[in-house]
C-alpha cells in the first residue's frame, strides 16, 4: 500500500502545510483538521493525540503534538499519513502505519512516499476495549468519549483490527476538548478528551474505567469475542454492509430473530426490515434472504390484520423473492374471514392502503387487490363487513369502494346483506359508494333502510334514471308497507314505481278497495296487476263502479289505459248491462276490447232478461251480438215460455225460423202449455205476422197438441175459416160456411158445377147454369142459386161431392153441419 506523508505546523505565525511527500497534491485541504479542534484550557493534558478520518477516496492517520518550537503558545505539529481508502478498509493491523508517524515534535528534513505491506497480525487488546466497544454499539448522542489520551492509540489499533471494512472506511477518531468542537458534518465515532474536561461530557456515552460485567454480542463483534462468530457468519451469509456501529446492534438483533425456531409474524417482519438495512444489495445474500422471505410467507395463514399492518412500509427491494410476500398478502386478503373483531385493524389497514403517502405501493396493491378479489367470492363474508364498516368508518369505506369491482353479483350480495335499519351517516356512505359504482339496487337498499319510504324513493329517483331496471326502486321501498307503496306510486307515477305497486296489488288485490281509477297511474297499476293475477279485478270495493270510472275517462275524451281495458274486458266486469252509458261504449272501442265487452254484455243481458225481465231493449249493436251465436238459443231452450217470449219480443231481428226451432223444441215435451204461455206465444206470432208459425201451430193443434189452440184463437185472422171451423178455434158464420163450400167446390170441380155431371146428379137443372165464364165464376153463380132456394139442395150437392171424394174431411164436416141438412136453406 502506498502512503503519502505531510507535516503541518507553524508557518509565519499560522498553522499550515509545511512539508509533503507529493508536492503536486492538495494536502493543504487538511490544514484545519491537523490543528487542535479548539483552544486547550490551561492544565489540560492532551499531547500527543492520534486522529484518523476518511477524506474523499483517501484515509488520513495523523499524530499531533504540542509544538515547543513555535513562536507562540497553542501551536501544534502534526504528521499525517495519507492512504488509499479502499486499501485502508481492508488493512487489519494499524500498527505498521502508526510506526511510521513521528514520535517527537521534530520536523523531518524531508518526506517521501512509502510502501508498506498489509498486516493481519492481531494487536494486543487494549484494557478498555470491551468498555469502548460496548459504548460504540449503544445508541446515544454524539461520539463515544474516552477520558484521557494515554493508550488511546492502543485502543484504536485494537478496535481497528475487529472492524468490518465498511466500518473502517467510515471510522473517525480524534481529540475533542468538548462538545462545542464537534462541528463536522460526519462526526467522529470515538474521541479522547483530557481527564480534566470530563465534566463537559455529561449526557454522552463515556467509556467507563471499569470493564463491564457482561457485554452484548455486538460488543463481542468488535472486541474479538468468540461468541460473536455465529453473528459474523450470519453477516457473511447476508453479505451485510456494516458501515456504522449502530448496524452492529441491528445485526445482533437480526441474527437473534433469524435464529428463532418458530418466530411470530411480527418477528419475521422485523428481521426482513433489519436485513434490508444491513444488506441493501439485491444480489447479496440471496439464499438467506429467500429463506427469511419464505418463513414470513408461511406465517400468513394465521396472520391478523394487525400483523399485515406491519408490512405497510416494509421495503424489501433487497430481497429477490420479495414478490412472494406481496402474493401471500394478496392471498391472505382474498381468504379473509371478515370477522367483527378484526374490523378496527383491518379498517386501519384499508386506510393506509388507500393513502399513497401512508404505505408502499406493493403493499397497497396487494392488500387492495386481495380484498377486491374477496368481494367477488360467493362464500366470502365481505358483504356483512361492508355494512359494519359503513357504520364504523364511513369515510374509509367510501375511499376503499373505488377499488371494488363493478359487478352486479357483488351489488346483489351487498344488498342482500343489508341490515334492516341503518343510521343516516352509514346510509349516506353506502349510497355514495353505490352512486360511484352506479349500483342502483344497493343505493335503493341503503336509502330504504336509512330513510322513510317517501324520502327514500324520492332520493332514489333523483339518481336512478335507468328506466330499464326496477331493482333499485324496489329496494328503496324495502320498509314501505304495501299500502304505502301504492300511495307513493300513484302520487309520483314513476313507471317503475307503478310496477312495484302492481306487484303488491297482484298479491293482495284488496289494496285497491278505495282507489280512484279516474287517474292514469291507477289504471296502469290495475292493468299490470291483472297481468300477474287475473283475479285482481276483484280488488276495488265496487269493481263495476271502478270499471265504470275507467270507461268514463274513455267516453269523456280523456286517456284511458288500453291495456287495462283489454284486461278487464276478459273479466266478469266486461258485462256492461248495468253501465248507464253502455250504448256510447260501442262506438269508442275497437278490436278485442270491443268484441269482449259486447260478447260479455250480450251474455249478461240474456241472463238478466230471462231471469228478471228487468232490462231495457238492447241497442242495435248489442242486439246483433245477442242474436249471434248459440248463447241465446241455449238460454231460450232452458227458460220458461213467458221470459223466453219476452226476450224474443225485445229483439226485433229475432226471426221466424229461429222461433219455429224454439217452438219445436218446446212443444216436443209432453207438458201442456198454460193459458198465459199460449197467450204470450199468440201475441208474438200475431205481432210479427209469422204465417209459417201459424201453420206449424195449426198442424200441431190438429194432431196431439190441442193446448196450442188458444194460440190460433189469438191469430185467427191468420188461420183459414175452414181450419178455425175444423178445430173449433172460433165460431163460423153461415156465410163463412157457404164460402167454404164454394171454395171447396172450386178446388174439386175446377171447370164448374157440371164438371163430372155433378150438378145433374145432385138434382139440378143444366139449363140454370151459366155456360160462359171461369169455373169459379160459374160456381159462384150456382152457389148463389142454391142459397136462393133453387135446386139442387145443398145437402144433395154435398152428398154427391162426398160420394166422389169420400175421404175429404171438409166435405164430411159440411155434410154433418146442421145448416146444410135443411134443404130449404
Amino acid at each position: 500500500m502506498k502512503l503519502e506523508q505531510a507535516i503541518y505546523g507553524e508557518v509565519r505565525g499560522g498553522h499550515a502545510l509545511r512539508l509533503a511527500s507529493d508536492a503536486s497534491s492538495s494536502w493543504s485541504e487538511l490544514v484545519s483538521r491537523m490543528d487542535l479542534p479548539d483552544t486547550a484550557p490551561p492544565g489540560a493534558s492532551w499531547s500527543p493525540f492520534l486522529s484518523g478520518f476518511p477524506h474523499g477516496n483517501r484515509y488520513v492517520v495523523a499524530r499531533t503534538f504540542s509544538d515547543p518550537a513555535a513562536t507562540r503558545a497553542g501551536m501544534v505539529l502534526s504528521h499525517a499519513l495519507i492512504a488509499p481508502l479502499d486499501e485502508m478498509a481492508t488493512t487489519m493491523d494499524l500498527r505498521p502505519l502508526l510506526g511510521l508517524l513521528i514520535s517527537t515534535p521534530v520536523v523531518p528534513e524531508s518526506l517521501r512516499s512509502r510502501e508498506i505491506s498489509a498486516s493481519s497480525a492481531r494487536p494486543p487488546p487494549a484494557g478498555d476495549l470491551l468498555a469502548t466497544a460496548e459504548a460504540l454499539t449503544t445508541r446515544g448522542k454524539g461520539p463515544v468519549v474516552r477520558i484521557g489520551h494515554q493508550d488511546f492509540e492502543q485502543l484504536v489499533a485494537s478496535l481497528w483490527f475487529h472492524l468490518w471494512p465498511e466500518l473502517r472506511a467510515g471510522f473517525a477518531f480524534r481529540l475533542s476538548l468538548g462538545p462545542q468542537d464537534l462541528v463536522e458534518l460526519q462526526l467522529p465515532s470515538l474521541v479522547c478528551t483530557p481527564s480534566t474536561l470530563a465534566a463537559r461530557w455529561t449526557g454522552y456515552r463515556v467509556v467507563p474505567t471499569a470493564a463491564p460485567l457482561g457485554v452484548s454480542r455486538a460488543t463481542e463483534i468488535i472486541s474479538g469475542g468468540a461468541a460473536a462468530e455465529p453473528i459474523r457468519a450470519f453477516a457473511r451469509d447476508i453479505d451485510a454492509r456494516l458501515d456504522n456501529f449502530h448496524n452492529l446492534s441491528l445485526l445482533e438483533r437480526a441474527y437473534e430473530l433469524a435464529s428463532t425456531s418458530n418466530p411470530p409474524f411480527d418477528e419475521c417482519v422485523a428481521v426482513l426490515r433489519l436485513v434490508e438495512l444491513l444488506s441493501p444489495d439485491a444480489a447479496a445474500g440471496a439464499a438467506t434472504k429467500a429463506r427469511l422471505t419464505e418463513r414470513l410467507v408461511s406465517r400468513f395463514p394465521s396472520a391478523t390484520a394487525s400483523d399485515v399492518l406491519l408490512l405497510r412500509n416494509l421495503r424489501v427491494d433487497a430481497f429477490p423473492t420479495a414478490a412472494a410476500v406481496w402474493s401471500a398478502l394478496r392471498i391472505w386478503a382474498e381468504s379473509n374471514g371478515f370477522t367483527k373483531a378484526e374490523d378496527e385493524p383491518l379498517l386501519s389497514a384499508i386506510d393506509n392502503a388507500t393513502s399513497p403517502a401512508a404505505a408502499i405501493p406493493a403493499w397497497r396493491e396487494a392488500l387492495l387487490t386481495g380484498l377486491a378479489n374477496a368481494s367477488r367470492s360467493q362464500s366470502s363474508l365481505f358483504p356483512s363487513a361492508f355494512w359494519r364498516w359503513a357504520v364504523a368508518q364511513p369515510a374509509t369505506l367510501i375511499t376503499f369502494a373505488s377499488h371494488l369491482p363493478v359487478e352486479r353479483d357483488l351489488e346483489a350480495r351487498l344488498a342482500d346483506a343489508a341490515p334492516a335499519n341503518l343510521g343516516r351517516t352509514a346510509g349516506d356512505a353506502a349510497m355514495a359508494v353505490a352512486l360511484s359504482k352506479r349500483w342502483f339496487r344497493l343505493h335503493g337498499t341503503a336509502a330504504g333502510t336509512t330513510l322513510g319510504a317517501r324520502e327514500a324513493i324520492r332520493r332514489q329517483l333523483a339518481v336512478d334514471v335507468d328506466f330499464g331496471t326496477i331493482t333499485g326502486v324496489r329496494a328503496a321501498l324495502c320498509r314501505a308497507t304495501p299500502s304505502e307503496t301504492l300511495d307513493i306510486a300513484l302520487e309520483l307515477a314513476d313507471t317503475r314505481l307503478l310496477q312495484v305497486a302492481a306487484d303488491e296489488v297482484a298479491r293482495d288485490p284488496q289494496l285497491f278497495r278505495d282507489t280512484d281509477f279516474r287517474g292514469a297511474a291507477a289504471q296502469v297499476v290495475w292493468a299490470r296487476a291483472l297481468g300477474a293475477n287475473p283475479n285482481a279485478w276483484r280488488g276495488p270495493a265496487n269493481p263495476g263502479v271502478a270499471f265504470g270510472a275507467v270507461l268514463d275517462t274513455l267516453l269523456d275524451s280523456r286517456a284511458a289505459n288500453n291495456d287495462l281495458l283489454v284486461a278487464l274486458s276478459a273479466t266478469p266486469l266486461a258485462d256492461l248491462s248495468d253501465y248507464p252509458r253502455r250504448a256510447q261504449v260501442w262506438g269508442r272501442t275497437s278490436g278485442k276490447v270491443h268484441d269482449n265487452l259486447l260478447k260479455a254484455t250480450a251474455t249478461g243481458w240474456i241472463k238478466r232478461a230471462i231471469s228478471t225481465g228487468v232490462v231495457d231493449p238492447p241497442e242495435n249493436e248489442l242486439a246483433l251480438v245477442v242474436l249471434a251465436g248459440d248463447v241465446l238459443d241455449q238460454a231460450l231452450r232452458s227458460a220458461d215460455v213467458d221470459p223466453a217470449i219476452r226476450v224474443m219480443s225485445m229483439l226485433p231481428a229475432f226471426d221466424e225460423v229461429r222461433f219455429l226451432q224454439w217452438l219445436t223444441n218446446r212443444t216436443a215435451v209432453r207438458s201442456a202449455l198454460s193459458a198465459s204461455d199460449t197467450e204470450a206465444i199468440g201475441k208474438l206470432v200475431l205481432q210479427r205476422g209469422w204465417q209459417r208459425a201459424v201453420d206449424h201451430i195449426l198442424n200441431r193443434a190438429r194432431n196431439e197438441r190441442v193446448d196450442l189452440k188458444p194460440v190460433l184463437g189469438i191469430c185467427r185472422t191468420m188461420v183459414t175459416t175452414l181450419a178455425r171451423w175444423a178445430l173449433g178455434v172460433s165460431p163460423v158464420s153461415l156465410d163463412e160456411k157457404w164460402a167454404i163450400l164454394g171454395d171447396l167446390a172450386c178446388d174439386l170441380y175446377p171447370t164448374g158445377p157440371d164438371n163430372n155431371e155433378l150438378w145433374g146428379r145432385a138434382g139440378g137443372r143444366q139449363a140454370d147454369l151459366p155456360t160462359h165464364g171461369t169455373g169459379r165464376a160459374r160456381w159462384h153463380d150456382a152457389i148463389g142459386q142454391i142459397r136462393r132456394g133453387k135446386r139442387p139442395p145443398a145437402a144433395a150437392l154435398i152428398g154427391e161431392m162426398t160420394r166422389d171424394y169420400p175421404l175429404n174431411e171438409e166435405l164430411r164436416r159440411l155434410a154433418m153441419d146442421p145448416d146444410f141438412k135443411d134443404t130449404r136453406r
